[in-house]
């Protein structure tokens, strides 16, 4: 149980009990009863003395390294790549409790040089943050890299999905908020400061501002791509690295209270170059420009074992939406509806949803799941999805509509 709170960032509802691991049906049915969900009210006892004399007592350090020697010397080393084949990775963090976090994390990929050439500083990629957490009404305040994730994901989300899973209960979205970034994922995060405050016991707001290096390849002045794999192994691709720059800054506004909640977004984001990609056949309706911005309005409601959440976004071009059903008459049975509309011409960079094709964009659907556990230790699955592309996509010449079916028998692990 501790692990899944610390690891989920506590719980949103009691339902979520059943993806505890080795929290049975007859153990949940006993502690419902007993049992809820809700934010801890901090505020008045809070003191950020006390904060500070304990994290220097208390806290805890945590240092993580990495290396990767390959016993074969692979083609890409005879000329290509710059550095030795070794990857190394270093990360250290400091914990305090659930409110305070600090460190940061440096990686050098295989092939890439240590100390020389277009890493002179040592490692190829370096992270900081600082992360402070239910703090009176400071409900949290990045610093340094970070991640985020409001509503649905249709305007902003940098949370790893979970895709089409084989449960049911995946597909409950969560609104993460605010984040510390301590991966060494080289494109997805932001680099600023982003802070949420309480306002009262319903509302929270929130602000964030991002400015950082971005890799690609310019042409007359105008970027023509982006490079998101962060690696930079040979001369091509180090030309590639570090060469124009992003801004984002924005806000989310949420209200929750009981089984309702509301909640509205919107960012504004611009590169210091015009970003001008070739846009021919399927890639006709993609992002370029300069300035862009999105915003949208997520909901959510709860009635008994009937749940809805969902998410409507608008962009400098298109709109988007998702919705989503989900029914428990029991612990044992679920089941999901998920309708999903992402127009051909909407933009949103940092968007990131459920889809089958893997962008919030160009996609149409309908995703219908059902989940049974009628015996101790069989869990049965069963989806079926039917989808469209409106316009093309890559290595698909025209629009195109699918339907897939799912069944999958799942034997639960048997605990003596």
């Amino acid at each position: 149980m501790l692990a899944y709170i610390y690891i989920h960032n506590g719980m949103k509802t009691i339902y979520e009990l059943q993806l505890v691991k080795e929290m049975d049906k007859q153990t949940i049915r006993y502690l419902s009863p007993f049992v809820c969900v809700e934010a801890i009210n901090n505020e008045e006892s809070f003191q950020w003395k006390t904060l500070l004399r304990n994290a220097g007592k208390y806290g805890k350090h945590e240092a993580i390294t990495r290396f990767d020697i390959p016993l074969y010397k692979r083609k890409g080393y005879e000329q290509t790549y710059l550095g030795p084949s070794v990857y190394n990775s270093v990360k250290y963090g400091y914990r305090y409790r659930d409110q305070l976090y600090v460190g940061m994390a440096a990686e050098k990929d295989a092939g890439e040089p240590f100390g020389a050439l277009h890493n002179r500083y040592g490692y190829d990629y370096y992270s900081f943050y600082l992360l402070l957490r239910n703090c009176g009404r400071l409900r949290s305040l990045a610093v340094g890299n970070y991640r985020m994730s409001f509503g649905q994901g249709l305007v902003i989300s940098t949370d790893y999905m979970m895709g089409k899973t084989v449960y049911a209960s995946s597909f409950n979205s969560r609104s993460t908020g605010i984040k510390k970034h301590a991966s060494t994922d080289e494109y997805n995060y932001f680099r600023g400061i982003a802070s949420t405050v309480a306002l009262g016991k319903w509302w929270t707001a929130s602000g964030f501002y991002s400015h950082r290096t971005m890799d690609g390849v310019i042409t007359d002045g105008e970027i023509t791509s982006i490079y998101k794999t962060g690696l930079h192994r040979s001369e091509k691709e180090a030309d590639k690295k570090n060469l124009f720059t992003t801004q984002l800054t924005g806000g989310n506004l949420s209200y929750q209270q009981n089984r309702l909640k509301w909640g509205i977004t919107g960012i504004y984001y611009f590169f210091n170059r015009p970003y001008e990609p070739e846009l021919t056949g399927y890639s006709k309706y993609n992002l370029h420009g300069r300035t862009f911005y999105n915003v949208g309005t997520d909901y959510a409601y709860r009635w008994y074992r009937l749940s809805f959440q969902g998410e409507t976004a608008i962009g400098k071009q298109g709109m988007a939406t998702i919705n989503r059903i989900q029914y428990s008459p029991t612990e044992d049975y679920q089941l999901v509806l998920i309708q999903r509309y992402y127009s051909y011409q909407y933009w949103a960079m940092f968007a990131h949803s459920f889809a089958e094709g893997g962008s919030v964009q160009n996609e149409n659907g309908w995703y219908l799941a059902a989940e049974a556990t009628p015996f101790s230790h069989w869990r049965f699955f069963a989806s079926f999805d039917w989808f469209s592309f409106p316009w093309m996509k890559y290595r698909i010449s025209k629009p195109l509509k699918v339907w897939k079916l799912c069944f999958k028998q799942i034997i639960l692990r048997l605990i003596i």
